[in-house]
């Protein structure tokens, strides 16, 4: 099970397929800073997110991945069966929607993360920052010619300047499908939710390659 989370909460529940219909999964150098998005409350409707055009290439490349989660699995690879609680790591590093920019550099830099997901005063889920984010913001604020508030960009809050909507899963989701989302979306990882929204745990692109090289007998990497 996949879902959506922004500033006003989760945004949409249901399955990679339906997630596809829903809107194209952007990756993390086009996502958007945050925006109004509305809510109507129902979480597993698939039309809870704004439909966006889909041109012949985007509705080829979903066809593609669809038909791929479709395919048996090939001997040799139980691990696109195992379950993301089983692989993901359980001690997640999060950030608040109140921190600040120059807090959140920090913090990455002295955990040693690219990424961390960011909740609210509650917990929940509202988005997610990397340091390739954070090296843009500074990086621009620096070379544009801007007001004085705007140039303070190290003192604004994550609120502002996280990426948001972005989705999630749950732990009982299987890693082919996770794989498949990172493959199609070039997010980094993604974050792991409980039924409201609390982050229990962090699924990396690293996490899935490990479980691959665990399952595969070491003669078929020649």
């Amino acid at each position: 099970m996949f879902s959506v989370y922004g500033a006003s909460g989760r945004l949409f529940r249901g399955t990679l397929e339906q997630l596809r219909e829903v809107a194209p999964v952007h990756s993390v150098d086009r996502s958007r800073t945050i925006e109004p998005v509305g809510r109507d409350g129902r979480d597993t409707a698939p039309d809870s997110l704004p439909a966006h055009p889909v041109d012949a290439g985007h509705a080829r490349q979903r066809e593609a991945l669809a038909a791929y989660a479709r395919a048996p699995v090939p001997v040799g690879q139980r691990w696109t069966r195992r379950p993301v609680g089983e692989v993901m790591s359980r001690e997640v590093f999060t950030l608040r929607d109140a921190d600040t920019v120059s807090r959140a550099w920090r913090q990455l830099d002295k955990h040693r993360f690219g990424q961390a997901p960011v909740v609210n005063g509650a917990g929940v889920l509202v988005g997610m920052v990397t340091l390739a984010r954070l090296a843009m913001l500074y990086t621009s604020s620096q070379l544009e010619e801007r007001t004085l508030a705007q140039r303070s960009i190290a003192n604004q809050s994550l609120a502002v300047c996280m990426l948001t909507p972005v989705p999630s899963v749950a732990a009982e989701a299987d890693l082919r499908r996770v794989a498949g989302l990172l493959l199609e979306s070039a997010l980094p990882g993604l974050p792991v939710v409980d039924e409201d929204g609390h982050v229990t745990g962090f699924v990396s692109r690293s996490d899935i390659l490990r479980a691959a090289l665990d399952d595969t007998a070491i003669d078929q990497w020649g």
